[in-house]
């Protein structure tokens, strides 16, 4: 579990002003152990000099609802105990959207994250590298060992959700053969997918 103080910490430092790390280190170190630990996740980090740089989670779609659930009294007691949360339009916003994943209620269109009818995917939900370690390549070698595994585990479709403004993001799917298939206009992201042939 050393992995999860680490990966907390980069993801608090490369997330900041996103909602995760809004609802502050307790809920994100929570989440991440779920992907840590639930048998069907994927989780990879990477190490360099002893520490680690980077990491990669993600899970088959449909996994919002266990995630949720998991985290629950974490995301609650978050919202409760940080009274600048309860103004803040984007903690409201992935709270109906949430409210209503956990409902069962799909977002994206048809084939792509979360809708349609073929859920048979997998999602990638987070990468981060350390900001002392960028531009060396690690956010791509971490992508490639997501999508082997993926693969490995029989998945030919992988999606991600990535923010506009997070163009650093946005090159490095790019640049590892991901395109957009959707603009999210209610949850502000843009969903990301690559097809293993």
């Amino acid at each position: 579990m050393e992995d999860l103080e680490a990966v907390t910490r980069i993801h608090m430092e490369g997330f900041i002003g996103y909602r995760s790390s809004l609802l502050g280190k307790t809920v994100v170190r929570r989440l991440n152990r779920w992907f840590i630990l639930h048998p069907d996740a994927v989780s990879f980090s990477a190490v360099s000099g002893g520490e680690v740089c980077g990491y990669v989670v993600g899970a088959p779609a449909g996994f919002t609802r266990p995630l949720t659930r998991y985290a629950l009294g974490h995301l609650v007691a978050a919202v409760l105990f940080r009274p600048v949360l309860w103004i803040e339009p984007s903690i409201w916003k992935g709270a109906v959207v949430k409210i209503l994943q956990l409902l069962g209620v799909r977002f994206g269109p048809r084939g792509t994250s979360g809708g349609g009818r073929d859920q048979r995917h997998f999602e990638l939900v987070g990468i981060g590298v350390d900001a002392r370690h960028r531009s060396q390549g690690i956010a791509g070698a971490l992508m490639r060992a997501f999508e082997e595994e993926v693969a490995r585990r029989g998945f030919s479709r992988v999606t991600a959700s990535v923010k506009p403004a997070n163009r650093a993001a946005q090159r490095t799917f790019e640049k590892s053969g991901w395109r957009i298939v959707h603009e999210d206009s209610f949850t502000d992201l843009l969903v990301y997918e690559k097809l293993r042939r």
